[in-house]
C-alpha cells in the first residue's frame, strides 16, 4: 500500500477494508460476471442510475472513468475495470458518454467496447430533449451537477435559462443522431434502452426491467440524489413562448410540454 493510500487507510478505516478486498480478489476473485456499459450522455440521470446499480448487493458500478485519459493507456483502464471481482458480484460496469474520452482524438477504447459483444449495454436516454439541454446549460451556469441536498438548490431566477431557435434545433439534431449512432454501433450487443423520465416516475419497475435484462434477483433500488429542476419548462426557460410558438409546427413541438 502507497503512503498516500495508508493515509487515507488511517482516515477512512472502511475504504481500507474495502481496498484490501479488491485487491485480494484481484487473485481470488472470479470473472464469471456480466460485464455492463452505461451509455448516455451528460444530464440524463446517468449518476442517478449508476446509484441504482450500487444500492444492490451483486452490482459493482464506476462512473466516468474514460472521461479523460491524461495520458493513461485505457486498455490498462478497461482491464482493470473488467479484472477479478469478488464472488458476490454478479454484474460489474461503468457508465461511459458517447465521445468520451474527451482528450484522446483517437477514442480507440469503444473499438473494444464494440468488439466485445459479451458487455451488456444499458443505454440511458431523455424522452424530453430540451429538457436534458435545459438541464445542461442550468448545470453550467450554477455549477451544480448533482446534489444530495435541497439546501444547495437555487432559486428558479438565478436558473432561468436562454436559448435561440437555432441552438435547440442544433442540440435536438445532434443528440437524436448520437443516440440512433450508437444503438448502431452496439446493434450486435445485449441492450436495453432505459428513460430517464421512467426512473424517476417508476423506479421500482424500471429497476425491475434491469435486474431481469442482467439476470439478477430484484432489490428495490436507493438512491440520495434529489431531482434538480422540477419546475415547469415555462418557469426555467425565459424566452419559453417565443420558442414554444416557432417550434409549434416542427416534429419537436412536444418536447415543449407546458
Amino acid at each position: 500500500m502507497t503512503v498516500s493510500r495508508l493515509q487515507k487507510a488511517i482516515n477512512n478505516p472502511r475504504d481500507a477494508v474495502e481496498y484490501l478486498n479488491r485487491q485480494l480478489f484481484k487473485v481470488v476473485g472470479h470473472r464469471a460476471y456480466k460485464k455492463f456499459i452505461v451509455l448516455g450522455r451528460i444530464r440524463t440521470g446517468s449518476s442517478l442510475l449508476i446509484s441504482y446499480l450500487n444500492s444492490h448487493p451483486n452490482i459493482y458500478a464506476l462512473g466516468e472513468i474514460f472521461q479523460t485519459l491524461n495520458g493513461r493507456d485505457y486498455q490498462a483502464i478497461l482491464d482493470k475495470m473488467f479484472s477479478r471481482q469478488p464472488y458476490k458480484i454478479k454484474a460489474a460496469g461503468f457508465k461511459i458518454f458517447y465521445r468520451q474520452p474527451w482528450d484522446d482524438d483517437q477514442k480507440a477504447i469503444w473499438t473494444d467496447l464494440i468488439s466485445d459483444t459479451d458487455i451488456y449495454i444499458l443505454h440511458l436516454k431523455r424522452k424530453n430533449i430540451l429538457r436534458n439541454l435545459v438541464s445542461q446549460r442550468i448545470a453550467k451556469k450554477t455549477g451544480i451537477w448533482e446534489t444530495f441536498d435541497d439546501r444547495r438548490f437555487k432559486g428558479v431566477s438565478k436558473r432561468q435559462v436562454k436559448f435561440t431557435f437555432e441552438e435547440l434545433i442544433a442540440g435536438f439534431e445532434t443528440i437524436r443522431n448520437l443516440e440512433n449512432e450508437f444503438d448502431e454501433k452496439f446493434s450486435d450487443h445485449p441492450k436495453i434502452v432505459l428513460y430517464y423520465e421512467d426512473l424517476v416516475k417508476s423506479p421500482d419497475e424500471e429497476f425491475s426491467s434491469i435486474t431481469d435484462f442482467l439476470d439478477l434477483d430484484y432489490f428495490a433500488p436507493k438512491t440520495q440524489y434529489l431531482k434538480q429542476n422540477p419546475e415547469n419548462l415555462s418557469q426555467l426557460i425565459r424566452n419559453y413562448d417565443e420558442l414554444k410558438s416557432r417550434f409549434s409546427n416542427t416534429e419537436w413541438s412536444g418536447f415543449f410540454e407546458d
